[in-house]
């Protein structure tokens, strides 16, 4: 079994889920499942240290760090967006 990690804050997660997605412009709105589910996976991360310091020197959208669980979601709704325009 891998090793458990204790979850960070439901409040630093939802902030910073929030964070990731301003950064990739995403101008979608998310379903309140789908939110949660990226939500509680950024709960599940590691790297919530890394995270604030990258948002913190994120000045202009770029992209997603590897290590973070919610990528995945998060380039798969960029792509989506930059077909509708």
């Amino acid at each position: 079994m891998g090793e458990v990690l204790p979850l960070t804050p439901p409040d630093a997660a939802f902030w910073r889920t929030r964070s990731m997605a301003r950064n990739m412009v995403m101008t979608e709105r998310l379903s309140v499942d789908t939110y949660a589910a990226l939500v509680t996976r950024c709960r599940k991360c590691a790297e919530s240290g890394a995270c604030d310091v990258w948002l913190a020197e994120a000045s202009q959208p770029r992209e997603i760090p590897s290590y973070c669980r919610n990528a995945h979601v998060f380039q798969a709704l960029k792509a989506a967006q930059k077909k509708e325009i």
